[in-house]
């Protein structure tokens, strides 16, 4: 899917900068409320903000 270039700007609540991201990129990717994302802060200063991958993997406790 192919988004058109968008500038947001940072805002500042209690000391910590935040930006918001665009809504069809959220509904594309189905990002939600508490989901987290992959941050990625490449060489030539570009910030890369990609989906976490979440593993369906089953967690089991041997006793």
């Amino acid at each position: 899917m192919q988004f058109k270039l968008a500038t947001r700007k940072i805002q500042l609540i209690h000391g910590t900068a935040f930006v918001s991201l665009p809504q069809a990129w959220v509904r594309n990717y189905r990002v939600q409320k508490g989901d987290s994302v992959t941050l990625n802060l490449r060489e030539d200063g570009t910030l890369e903000i990609s989906p976490a991958i979440v593993s369906d993997m089953e967690v089991s406790t041997l006793e």
